[in-house]
């Protein structure tokens, strides 16, 4: 089998196509809500990708003996598994809801194709773990897509852990397929191991340097048998319990698996060097000394910001003490400063909530976000009073201390449950977060996990090794990535 991408040109192809599905799906996390219907989603899809300059390369997409595909997206809710059309359910999205979005986009000749499954309020254990079981099966099945093994490997890997550990079932019958220059092309890649000889013929084919691959878990909770009508696209679990549906596209190198679809971070914190930084651990404090000692000042930050800003399309958001604020000409001449050179939020990491008032309303007058700290001791009714302040998002601790990376992350579901009676602000939580493993357990309950002293760290590493830091940093986003698709898994 010929390797699809043969040149760096060819791989920044691949990568520029997949990424433009990633950048729909962030652009999903924002927009879903209870109440829209899969018509309305299915055009928000459709006139995201045109904005990005892209097709859909499922639209009108016709296999075989099927009616050409109606919608920009595949939408499937609950029971549907896959091939869900914006019109086969007309009820609009409620709270409990599992919706899998699968897209494709077509852009200059390369074909990027991926899916993630979003729920619409909170989730009780049974989904939870159901979600759980599709991250997690994706995440490490992928890590067995690297030369000397074979397809089989991943099949073993992923049907092991949704059936063997979670007591889930594999669909059987649909799995993934090569990408690429083409939508669909071979191998095709079963989740499931073979129980017959010549059940799978690709089984056993060599997972070969070059290779572009959409891989795809697709799991039901009660069966792995699938219904469907005749010449009809939606298709269900027989039994019609609740289902699941992850995808990434892997390109495999002579190093290993590169997810091109993977999701990166959504928003870059931008600290301000400061002499005495506020609940810095050693990793940060060490950074900003080395910074403030090679000369970097605010003015610098302003101007680099600047120099980058049309050439970005992530969000960026500054962190910077009030000293450096009030020395700068105080809140309202920072944020017109912080505007004006591209930034897209502030986070006061030691602004008083009482005092607040002045940075919450020049962050709205110039058109800033604004995050407000909450610590795990902050009393609930008060920490609900920070939350409404705040827009964008509520920066939550997930402990008490300093940064710095940990082995283990406290449980936060009981504490983000209550902030969200008390606000629809979205939560984002930091201190200590490491690990994909990590990202993930925080992200079944808040809406984004905060990584910090973890990439300060590598970056540091990476120069220390005469390695380039931004591949280094680019990589280990990637490893995270796999742990939460976007700033929001859970949509409210």
């Amino acid at each position: 089998m010929q390797a699809t991408v043969q040149t760096s040109r060819d791989h920044e192809s691949a990568y520029a196509a997949a990424q433009k599905v990633v950048e729909v799906h962030h652009a999903l996390a924002d927009f879903l809500a209870a109440g829209q219907t899969l018509a309305e989603i299915d055009r928000f899809v459709g006139e995201t990708i045109r904005r990005l300059g892209g097709t859909s390369c499922f639209y009108k997409y016709r296999p075989g003996r099927m009616p050409p595909f109606p919608s920009q997206a595949c939408l499937s809710v609950n029971d549907c598994v896959v091939h869900g059309t914006a019109g086969y359910l007309t009820r609009p999205m409620e709270q409990g809801d599992v919706l899998s979005i699968d897209i494709g986009v077509k852009y200059h000749g390369w074909f990027g194709d991926a899916a993630w499954t979003y729920v619409f309020g909170e989730m009780n254990d049974e989904i939870k773990r159901l979600t759980n079981s599709g991250k997690e099966s994706l995440e490490e099945g992928i890590k067995e897509l690297r030369p000397g093994n074979t397809y089989l490997a991943w099949a073993k890997r992923v049907q092991g852990i949704v059936e063997g550990d979670y007591g889930f079932h594999m669909i059987r019958g649909l799995g993934g397929h090569g990408c690429g220059r083409k939508l669909h092309s071979s191998p095709w890649i079963s989740n499931v191991v073979p129980s017959y000889p010549g059940e799978w013929p690709d089984a056993n084919l060599a997972c070969t340097p070059g290779t572009i691959v959409a891989v795809e878990p697709m799991i039901g909770v009660g069966t792995g048998m699938i219904e469907q009508a005749d010449r009809d696209w939606p298709i269900y679990t027989a039994d019609h319990s609740m289902s699941v549906h992850y995808e990434h596209d892997v390109l495999i190198t002579e190093e290993g698996p590169e997810i091109l679809t993977a999701g990166g971070a959504s928003v870059v914190e931008i600290g301000f060097p400061y002499s005495d930084p506020v609940a810095d651990g050693p990793t940060i404090a060490a950074a900003m000394h080395d910074a403030i000692e090679d000369g970097m000042t605010p003015d610098l930050i302003f101007e680099q910001v600047a120099s980058v800003r049309d050439d970005l399309e992530i969000g960026l958001v500054a962190m910077v003490s009030t000293s450096i604020v009030i020395a700068l000409g105080g809140p309202d001449a920072f944020c017109k400063r912080a505007k004006d050179a591209g930034f897209d939020g502030c986070i006061f990491p030691d602004l008083v909530f009482e005092e607040s008032g002045p940075y919450v309303e020049a962050c709205k007058s110039h058109g800033l976000t604004n995050s407000l700290l909450i610590s795990p001791s902050t009393a609930i009714e008060r920490a609900g009073e920070i939350s409404k302040a705040s827009s964008g998002f509520v920066y939550m601790l997930a402990r008490a201390g300093i940064t710095g990376e940990r082995s283990e992350i406290p449980d936060i579901g009981d504490r983000v449950r209550d902030l969200r009676i008390k606000s629809p602000t979205p939560i984002a939580c930091g201190f200590g977060i490491s690990t994909p493993e990590q990202v993930r357990a925080v992200t079944q309950h808040a809406d984004g996990a905060i990584v910090g002293s973890a990439l300060v760290r590598r970056l540091i590493d990476a120069k220390a090794a005469g390695k380039n830091p931004a591949q280094e940093a680019e990589a280990f986003l990637m490893e995270l990535s796999t742990g939460s698709f976007s700033m929001d898994d859970l949509m409210g």
